[in-house]
């Protein structure tokens, strides 16, 4: 269960909050030239956040751009 269903996964508060794309227009730099639009959930009631990247086609861009973090060893 994620933010983006409305009940926070930690607390089940439905004092879920977003900031999407079209709102605040918050971008990933995903390249020299390229950005991904993020959307931003809070639970306002106890603070938990995610961040999602909702194009297919970004996510892609990231997976071919940045490093893959291996299952059971640190990230860079």
């Amino acid at each position: 269960m994620d933010l983006r269903t409305g009940v926070c996964p930690l607390c089940q508060a439905t004092a879920v909050h977003v900031l999407d794309g079209a709102l605040g227009q918050t971008r990933l730099p995903i390249s020299a030239v390229g950005k991904a639009v993020i959307t931003h959930y809070v639970c306002t009631h106890c603070g938990y956040t995610q961040d999602f990247m909702e194009s297919p086609k970004d996510r892609g861009k990231v997976a071919e751009k940045w490093p893959h973090v291996t299952p059971g060893k640190p990230a860079p």
